[in-house]
């Protein structure tokens, strides 16, 4: 993990050791992350530093990019990767006391949790690999609803007042009621696309969706303007 200095691009710091797949996440004068190969933990680093505050050891491999509220923080992790599916698939949403480093509550799903965690509304909304699209109570983790896209879902959520928008690996765009996960709409890329998968994240402006898919091809999905 390299900090920068981002007028000069002089390094400041830098924590070696470890493998890092994801994006870190910064709050206040503190940084975490997860590792997904070798030591599978949460870290928490000084800010100005670099030194190591706390380290969590987890269960599984730490892939998903962390979100935190609420003095919270969460970290989707499991076996398998976004190449290789795990013989025995396991996969869990954990949330973590960002200064204690205590695990308050953790969620366990069918297989590896691959996108980062959406938050809003006191709500949690994360994809996994077995399919689904996941809601839970972001304080005690209890299950608000899940639907089945019947394809592994690498692609992270993105939540507004009333929907939640995310791709699948058949290469549809899906959009949910927030309120209780049940379909709005969906958009098939297949026949643009040959059959390309939607990894990336969906971005939501101007009324619009915006979103790459795995073969070339981006699109935005509204209204028609003339």
């Amino acid at each position: 993990v390299y900090c920068i200095d981002a007028e000069t691009g002089k390094q400041i710091w830098r924590y070696s050791g470890i493998n890092v797949s994801l994006s870190p996440t910064v709050y206040e004068d503190k940084v975490y992350f997860g590792s997904g190969y070798g030591d599978t933990s949460v870290y928490c680093l000084d800010f100005n530093t670099g030194e190591k505050i706390w380290k969590r050891q987890l269960d599984y491999p730490v892939w998903g990019s962390p979100s935190f509220a609420n003095g919270k923080i969460y970290f989707g992790n499991g076996n398998g990767n976004f190449v290789e599916s795990d013989e025995n698939p396991k996969g869990k949403v954990v949330c973590i006391d960002m200064k204690t480093s205590e695990v308050l509550w953790d969620y366990e799903v069918g297989d590896v949790v691959l996108t980062a965690i959406a938050l809003n509304d006191d709500k949690i909304y994360f994809g996994s690999k077995d399919g689904h699209l996941y809601c839970l109570d972001a304080d005690k983790g209890n299950l608000k609803w899940k639907w089945n896209t019947g394809e592994p879902v690498l692609s992270s959520p993105a939540v507004t007042d009333k929907y939640v928008y995310f791709g699948s690996n058949k290469g549809i765009i899906h959009c949910l009621n927030k309120s209780d996960g049940k379909p709005k709409w969906d958009f098939d890329t297949s026949p643009t696309t040959g059959g390309a998968k939607i990894l990336s994240s969906p971005a939501i402006a101007n009324n619009n969706v915006y979103i790459g898919s795995s073969k070339l091809y981006f699109f935005c999905i509204g209204e028609q303007k003339s």
